[in-house]
This record gives C-alpha cells, sequence and structure tokens, in this order.
C-alpha cells in the first residue's frame, strides 16, 4: 500500500483535516501523521520537533501539508524530494491585507506574498476553496495553473443537519464566526438599526479582533434588537442555529471577501436554513440569488435591512430557500462529495 504523510501544524479535528485524511484513504494511501501542536510548541521550536519527527518515518510516497500551513510547506520541501500537496486553503497574503493591520507598501505584506509565493514553488498541488480563488493564486500570487486544485469547503452533515426548532417570540436571525473584517459585521448591525421597528432579533455568537469596537458601536447608537453571545461549544451552536429563522453569511465589499464562501454559510445549508449573504463571485459560482440563497450588494446595509424583511415577511420564500440550499448541500458538499472531489484531484496529479 502506498503511503502518505500528513505534515504539518494542523488541527486533527479540523473539517478540512478529517475529509483530507479520509480522502487519501478512499485513494489507497494509509496515511501516517507527522504534527507538531502549535499550542504547546511555539516559534521556530515546532518546525525543528517537525523536521526531526519526519526523520523517523520512511518509505513515503506522497507529502500532504495541511492548513495552516504556510511555512511548514517550505520545510517540508526542504527535507524531501517526495511530491508534496499543500492545502494552502486561501491565501496568506490575503488574509493578512483583510485585517487591515498594515498598509500594502508595508513590508510585512511584501514577505506575505512573497510566502504565497514561494509555497507555489514548493508544492506540486497547490488546494483551495473556489475557482475564484483558484485565478487569485494563479494572477496575482502567480502559482501555476496546472498545480491549482480546487477543493471545495463543505461541511460534516453528522454535526450539521436539520434539527426541531423551539418556539420563539421574534423572527431570529443568526450570524456566528470571529469578528474580523471579512464578514462586514458593521453592515448587518448598520442593517439591525435600520430594522429597529420589525419584530426580530438577531444574535451574534463569537468573538475576535473586531469584538470592541462592534460592542462600542452597538451601545453608542442605542441598538437593541441585537444579542451578543460568546463562542459556544458545537452541540450547543447547532441548536441555537436550529432555532434560527435566517442565517447570515458575509458582506465586506473588500477583496478577500469576495472571494469566500464562509463555514458558517455551509453549515446553513446543511442544516436546510434560509441564508442572506452578499452578491460575489465566489457565491455566485455556486448560488442562485432567490433560488437557494438571497444574494444582496456588498457593503450595503439598506439592501440587507431590505432581504431581511422581505423574508421576515414571507414564510414561503424563507422555506424555498432552506430547501433548494440543502438540496444543494446534500448534492455537492457532503463529506462523501467533498472527499470524492479530494481523490480526483490525487488521480489526476498521481504522476507529479
Amino acid at each position: 500500500m502506498k503511503k502518505a504523510c500528513y505534515f504539518g501544524i494542523y488541527d486533527p479535528k479540523h473539517w478540512r483535516t478529517r475529509v483530507v485524511t479520509r480522502g487519501l484513504k478512499r485513494a489507497g494511501y494509509e496515511v501516517i501523521e507527522c504534527r507538531v501542536d502549535p499550542r504547546k510548541v511555539v516559534g521556530w521550536r515546532k518546525y525543528v520537533e517537525l523536521v526531526n519527527s519526519f526523520r523517523k518515518i520512511q518509505d513515503i510516497d506522497l507529502i500532504v501539508v495541511g492548513f495552516p500551513g504556510y511555512l511548514a510547506v517550505i520545510v517540508a520541501r526542504l527535507i524531501t524530494r517526495k511530491p508534496i500537496v499543500f492545502d494552502a486553503y486561501i491565501s496568506y497574503f490575503d488574509g493578512i491585507r483583510d485585517r487591515k493591520n498594515y498598509k500594502l507598501t508595508n513590508p510585512v505584506m511584501w514577505v506575505a506574498w512573497l510566502i504565497d509565493f514561494i509555497d507555489g514553488l514548493c508544492a506540486d498541488v497547490v488546494l483551495t476553496i473556489n475557482n475564484v480563488y483558484k485565478d487569485f493564486f494563479v494572477q496575482s500570487l502567480l502559482v501555476s495553473g496546472r498545480k491549482v486544485e480546487v477543493l471545495h469547503k463543505g461541511a460534516d452533515e453528522e454535526v450539521f443537519y436539520p434539527r426541531q426548532s423551539s418556539t420563539k417570540e421574534f423572527l431570529s436571525i443568526g450570524w456566528w464566526g470571529s469578528y474580523i473584517p471579512l464578514h462586514g459585521l458593521d453592515v448587518i448591525v448598520d442593517s439591525a438599526k435600520l430594522l429597529s421597528s420589525e419584530d426580530l432579533r438577531m444574535h451574534f455568537f463569537g468573538s475576535g479582533q473586531l469584538k470592541n469596537q462592534i460592542e462600542n458601536k452597538i451601545k453608542e447608537e442605542a441598538i437593541t434588537n441585537i444579542e451578543l453571545h460568546s463562542f459556544v461549544s458545537q452541540g450547543d451552536l447547532v441548536q441555537e442555529i436550529a432555532n434560527f429563522d435566517v442565517v447570515l453569511g458575509i458582506f465586506s465589499p473588500e477583496p478577500k471577501a469576495l472571494r469566500c464562501v464562509t463555514n458558517k454559510v455551509y453549515e446553513a445549508m446543511a442544516m436546510g436554513k434560509s441564508i442572506i449573504t452578499e452578491d460575489s463571485p465566489a457565491n455566485r459560482e455556486i448560488f442562485t440569488h432567490k433560488e437557494n440563497v438571497y444574494l444582496v450588494e456588498p457593503g450595503n446595509p439598506v439592501a440587507l435591512a431590505k432581504a431581511i424583511k422581505e423574508l421576515a415577511s414571507n414564510d414561503k420564500l424563507r422555506a424555498y430557500l432552506g430547501q433548494n440550499a440543502q438540496k444543494l448541500f446534500e448534492s455537492r458538499f457532503t463529506i462523501e462529495k467533498v472527499e470524492e472531489e479530494f481523490v480526483g484531484i490525487i488521480n489526476r496529479h498521481a504522476n507529479v
């Protein structure tokens, strides 16, 4: 049996890790892990330990560098000539830029771009999340087009599936995730203010970079129809999602956001929820407006408020969108479907 080494500082419990591992096994590989926990071993020490661990492994046919592995793939190339599949997921440069901590002229941004570029040289196959991002890797990061493959995100339907909702007084609008610029939370907050007279409540679950900013905005503008909650366990989260009548995706007009379909959208699809998210090339690649999702102009709180009002007043449209979103998920983004997508990628590059 062929052997694949799953290499890096990845999270073994992450959905992406599980799908790729299972896909490798379906493709006929025995999977051997070579991993360092970055919470226990920090700085450059974790890469030194990775190298030492890898030297104990023999007769490997393939290296798969798990996400996040922007430096790990460089380390892997320095210590082996075996074929490398790098699950880049998204661009390191794009993620740094989106957080807006540095101007584009800052040397930190040059280094971030260079890391993506070198990663493309080191890897034989580079995985990303959709065709829009594939084009970005090729055109902006100068990665060879023959190397870049799309492995969609999907979601774990063994966790995210339709559940019975509880009775509630108001229409419930839900969002969960990290408070980062990508999500356009300021747009959601502004739309909530426009909907102050409506019988609905918005619930945010999460934390992160912009948490204080969002909290202050809600207080200063006396917005009363948003409730903020901390991160909860996955088990608790799925029940909260079950209670949402509408799920919100992302609404930032920034470049990275236009290339992303976020995890929460796939999770909501799996649970048969009606979804509102921004009209973007990435979302248009998957969705059809008012067929399986409601798309609105990025960065536009008025458009978002209008969409929420329409779905709030139209039970049939909410149900229609939710049912079709679930059908789309089941046809393309279940565990089995994403595994099959990965096996196809491995087979296409069998001779790298």
